[in-house]
């Protein structure tokens, strides 16, 4: 049982700590190319965060394609109310 939560524990701190890091990267690629790194946020780091979920619900599902609309259309959703809500404080 100790060792469960030692292991549960050491997983939550690599977890922020790579967290981090994909930000960190993903930041440093836009700054290379001259992307904003609010545009690289809302890309490539939600599409990133989106990976594990549509990897278990494939697995889960069956269906590969099912899995990664719904994904990607949740994506869109939220980039389509983050511009309305910039463009709404115009």
């Amino acid at each position: 049982m100790l060792i469960d939560i030692l292991v549960l524990l050491l997983g939550l701190v690599v977890l922020v700590f790579a967290a981090d890091w994909f930000v960190d990267g993903a930041s440093s690629i836009a700054r290379g190319f001259g992307i904003s790194p609010l545009l690289i946020g809302l890309t490539i780091v939600g599409l990133g965060t989106s990976a594990p979920e549509i990897m278990v619900s494939s697995l889960l599902v069956g269906q590969p394609l099912d899995p990664v609309s719904s994904s990607v259309s949740f994506i869109i959703l939220f980039l389509t109310v983050y511009v309305l809500s910039i463009l709404s404080n115009l």
